[in-house]
């Protein structure tokens, strides 16, 4: 059976009144989490964003923020409204078009973005040089506006080939071929890095003459190559929590569009629940952020006021470079 017939097999077959509950009470919580801690993560880059010099990821972290906010904001609420409406088997077409559109278009900008963050990384490690010379702020800029007008054109499909259909399309497009690329991208950034840091032991174990400004310029070359891959192992967690929630909802994609003996009810189990995994991913993000990087929870102290705004230290001093 075609997943497109599976699709007009179970239209008008409502789902459990208990899953319509759970998904209600889920959406609820995820929601208060979501928003609480996405909008502090956009607070705190405001906060810092004059005080350090990594402004690139800075803006990409932002970029990444707004995407998990428009969960907390748009698609959650509308969950609970689609599955209000779900549980008192009343028409909710529209709302749940609404929430199918703005949850593919949160995940594709949040998808892409982590592939942007990884080109970042590698090109921030394996590259050092030529990138903090030429990734500047106004390109990353560009490239940001480019991945939300993409997304935008990509989440159409959605109005042509329906909510099963394109769930294939974007297990496929959207997470396992973006996901490849930034486990990849990273593979080789921890090898370029291993090389780097051969070459800068090499340099030193030589004991090559250099004059004292010479010394002193590959010194901060040394220290500005550390924090970048210090910040680059910061993103490996961040993946590692991507690989952790999307897998197992990319799994779940699938058997919506591929079992053919799946009953209904479990079809709405199986939708409801690949919601749940994307949704946690984009509630524990902030805490990524508050609890690896020194700033951003310095920052978060300050705003819910343990600790006053003058202890901020720049971001330099512990992740950055000079950009």
């Amino acid at each position: 059976m075609s997943p497109l017939t599976r699709q007009n097999r179970c239209n008008g077959i409502w789902a459990p009144i208990e899953l319509s509950y759970l998904t209600i009470a889920v959406s609820a919580v995820f929601a208060l989490v979501t928003v609480t801690g996405n909008v502090l993560i956009i607070l705190v880059v405001i906060k810092l964003f004059h005080h350090e010099s990594r402004k690139t990821f800075m803006i990409l972290v932002v970029n990444l923020a707004v995407a998990d906010l428009l969960v907390g904001v748009v698609v959650e609420p509308l969950s609970i409204a689609t599955h209000v409406l779900e549980s008192l088997k009343t028409n909710m077409t529209d709302f749940q078009t609404a929430e199918h559109v703005s949850y593919f278009l949160s995940c594709s900008v949040s998808i892409f973005t982590l592939s942007i963050l990884a080109l970042d990384r590698f090109f921030a490690v394996s590259r050092p040089i030529w990138y903090w010379n030429h990734v500047t702020l106004t390109k990353v800029k560009v490239v940001v506006i480019l991945v939300w007008f993409f997304c935008i054109i990509f989440t159409a499909l959605y109005f042509e080939i329906g909510f099963v259909l394109f769930l294939f399309v974007f297990a496929n497009a959207a997470v396992a071929v973006t996901m490849f690329i930034s486990f990849s991208t990273y593979i080789l950034t921890l090898r370029r890095a291993k090389v780097s840091g051969r070459i800068f032991s090499l340099d030193q174990a030589q004991g090559q003459c250099y004059d004292r400004h010479q010394k002193t310029e590959n010194a901060a070359i040394r220290q500005k190559a550390k924090r970048e891959e210090k910040l680059t192992k910061i993103f490996l967690i961040m993946l590692l929590f991507v690989l952790l929630f999307y897998l197992p909802s990319c799994v779940m994609m699938y058997m919506i569009n591929l079992c053919s003996t799946c009953s209904c009810a479990l079809i709405h189990w199986l939708r409801d629940i690949q919601f749940f995994f994307i949704w946690a991913n984009s509630a524990v993000n902030p805490a990524i952020y508050a609890l690896r990087l020194p700033p951003f929870r310095r920052a978060f102290m300050n705003l819910i006021g343990c600790r006053r705004a003058g202890n901020i230290v720049n971001f330099e001093t512990n992740v950055g470079g000079d950009h």
